[in-house]
């Protein structure tokens, strides 16, 4: 395996199947799921969110980042993910460097899985006692954003 990787947070060096590859890749679901929702890739590119790309050899996409962030405040790591046959090659370091470098002046939250908190903390991305991670899976959504009325819920509303 060669280990020069690349690193860049340029969107245009990164094909939407490569991304759902990769998730496929670490578990996150089927990619023809991923391929097959037309709105999945549009809110993956969303305004107010930014990611990272590592490239391995014959610039296949190996690992990402992806963080929502309103970049005075706070910042979410949506996911960090490598391709197992890259892991332990400093690939989800070097993806996490270059979200502490874009958004390390921020406070910075990260869900992560049982086991790996270790390599958050040697970041310093700690678990923290009086913070709880809570959580529902997603349920796909047919309505059109534009078809749902919040102002009903809120009365009085101007919005």
């Amino acid at each position: 395996m060669n280990t020069a990787i690349i690193y860049t947070a340029c969107d245009e060096f990164v094909t939407f199947k490569e991304v759902a590859d990769l998730y496929e890749s670490v578990g996150f679901g089927s990619s023809e799921f991923y391929l097959n929702d037309i709105e999945f890739k549009s809110a993956f590119f969303a305004h107010g969110s930014y990611r990272c790309f590592a490239f391995g050899q014959n610039k296949v996409l190996i690992g990402m980042a992806r963080v929502f962030s309103d970049n005075k405040i706070c910042s979410w790591i949506a996911e960090l993910c490598v391709h197992p046959e890259w892991r332990n090659h400093g690939v989800g370091n070097g993806l996490l460097d270059m979200v502490l470098e874009r958004s390390g002046h921020t406070a910075i939250y990260v869900e992560a899985l049982s086991g790996v908190e270790g390599f958050y903390s040697k970041r310093g991305i700690s678990p923290k006692k009086r913070l709880v991670a809570c959580s529902r899976a997603g349920r796909p959504n047919h309505a059109s954003p534009d078809s749902i009325d919040l102002t009903k819920k809120m009365p009085g509303a101007k919005c």
